[in-house]
């Protein structure tokens, strides 16, 4: 901590500020009321319009953020927090089918990945498509080689086999 953390406020103004953070806190409970006998739902921003409306004043959801009193009404009221984002099960299925020491590799590149673009992973995904149709058509290529090559030789192979008929 450095020389500004440690200000030092006026005694005589703890008292003003004091009744402000009372007075705040009272209005946003006012706010909530109000909004709550509307069916509203409760957010930073709907309180702030309603303490405009209702006292004339304007605060920022930074005044409730600060102010404890304001922020436990906030907190007691607002709408339930949002579920995270289910997770797509065959993501969930590949992380699963990993062992444990894996586990922790492949929720690393799962949230590096995440954190690209939506264009970069597009470009990404047909790069690999690409080359794993390449890899495809070479091994099938390498493998009808092989096949006529065997069949091959041993159509010449029979053919230097069978008695010369002298001519040349």
């Amino acid at each position: 901590m450095g020389q500004q953390d440690k200000k030092i406020h006026p005694g005589w103004l703890q008292l003003r500020w004091d009744r402000q953070k009372r007075d705040t806190a009272t209005r946003v409970q006012a706010a909530v009321s109000a909004l709550q006998k509307d069916r509203a739902e409760i957010t930073y921003a709907s309180i702030c319009k309603r303490v405009s409306v209702l006292f004339g004043l304007s605060i920022s959801p930074n005044t409730i953020k600060r102010n404890e009193l304001a922020y436990r009404t906030y907190l007691a009221n607002r709408p339930p927090l949002r579920r995270k984002q289910l997770r797509d099960s065959l993501l969930m299925q590949l992380i699963n089918s990993v062992s444990n020491a894996e586990k922790r590799s492949l929720w690393s590149k799962t949230a590096r990945l995440r954190r690209e673009s939506k264009d970069s992973l597009i470009a990404r995904l047909i790069s690999l498509e690409r080359t794993g149709t390449k890899q495809k058509s070479a091994q099938m290529e390498r493998q009808w080689l092989e096949q006529n090559q065997d069949t091959g030789e041993a159509r010449f192979s029979k053919r230097r086999s069978a008695p010369m008929s002298g001519r040349i």
